[in-house]
């Protein structure tokens, strides 16, 4: 018996159990070549590991092909990396910039619109329409009411008053 006969009885072993006579020629082969002992039995050992193992579930018939073309996709990625566009980066920010400053704009301009002017006094004039249209009492009312009086002066609330009652008149 030669390596070529040995390594039929290998693949033979794979498939089935090895007949009575393929047996004898295995175990003459192992006695004149010991060397080859560890190959058989690590052979022997995986080949009963796999028959007690479960069944694998159906793979479709391109799997196969299917792996290998993600593992060529994945080398082509790593040889040559696709470096992202600056403007995918920058775009959406500028994007969102401008949107800010639109509503900003549009906010100002709706606040101050243009051509008219802010006076100081122009305040106290629309303090006056207001107060002579809404239903509150007037300045005189104001002036003598009892919580107001009972409230302890300060500096500042003095002034505040003084201003308010004058804007009222």
């Amino acid at each position: 018996m030669n390596d070529a006969e040995f390594q039929k009885l290998l693949e033979i072993s794979w498939q089935r159990p090895l007949r009575p006579d393929e047996e004898e020629r295995l175990q003459t082969f192992l006695r004149w070549h010991p060397e080859r002992q560890a190959a058989w039995d690590e052979e022997a050992g995986l080949s009963l590991l796999l028959q007690q193992a479960p069944v694998a579930p159906h793979v479709s018939s391109n799997f196969t092909a299917r792996v290998l073309d993600r593992v060529e996709r994945e080398e082509r990625r790593r040889e040559h990396p696709v470096r992202p566009s600056p403007w995918r980066w920058w775009l959406p920010r500028l994007a969102g910039i401008a949107v800010t400053a639109a509503l900003v704009l549009m906010g100002a301009r709706m606040l101050f619109p243009p051509g008219r002017e802010v006076a100081s006094d122009s305040w106290v004039e629309e303090v006056r329409i207001v107060s002579a249209i809404a239903d509150i009492p007037n300045a005189e009312t104001l002036r003598d009411f009892e919580a107001i009086q009972l409230l302890p002066p300060t500096e500042l609330m003095d002034k505040v008053d003084m201003e308010l009652l004058a804007a009222l008149q």
